[in-house]
């Protein structure tokens, strides 16, 4: 059995979770997403999942982790007037967006490119192919959460803008 440990906001060292499965009922039920089918273990895997890919995204993330030990990218410390950033509100939803796009049987991992997407121009008689600048560029954060609009839009608040890093220490 998964042995699932929410983070409680103190930055917990064997966290492996943002949500519990029965937040994760609760917003499913207030939201219309259909889990019934869904067991407690299979909803608690795609929890972590969520959350592992979430904390992928951490060298995006304002602010440093409250305490070198914790586990996950939040609670986050030195985030300049960013109070609503402490309650994780948002970043709990998108957590939960996340388990909705997984409990519907699609990967959070983009595994194929579509050529479509990165060809600028082709040409058939004296095969000639023109691809775009992007398409020797990693995927960036913004890229990878452009498939998720709303995991993208309740992370917005926590991922740094540009490379601009506001942090205030004492």
């Amino acid at each position: 059995m998964v042995n699932l440990v929410v983070e409680d906001g103190t930055g917990l060292d064997n966290a492996n979770s943002y949500v519990s499965v029965d937040d994760f009922r609760q917003f499913a039920l207030e939201n219309g997403i259909d889990v019934e089918s869904e067991d407690d273990e299979q909803l608690a895997i795609y929890l972590i999942r969520s959350t592992n890919f979430i904390d992928s995204l951490e060298y995006r993330f304002v602010g440093t982790r409250l305490s070198v030990t914790q586990s996950l990218a939040f609670p986050r410390a030195k985030v300049c007037n960013r109070s609503h950033l402490y309650d994780m509100r948002s970043l709990k939803k998108a957590i939960c967006f996340a388990v909705e796009v997984l409990v519907s049987g699609e990967s959070l991992v983009p595994t194929k490119l579509n050529k479509d997407d990165f060809v600028k121009s082709e040409q058939l008689d004296v095969l000639k192919v023109q691809y775009s600048e992007e398409y020797f560029k990693n995927v960036s954060t913004y890229d990878i959460l452009n498939n998720y609009p709303m995991i993208a839009n309740n992370m917005r608040a926590y991922l740094k803008q540009g490379n601009f890093n506001p942090t205030v220490g004492r």
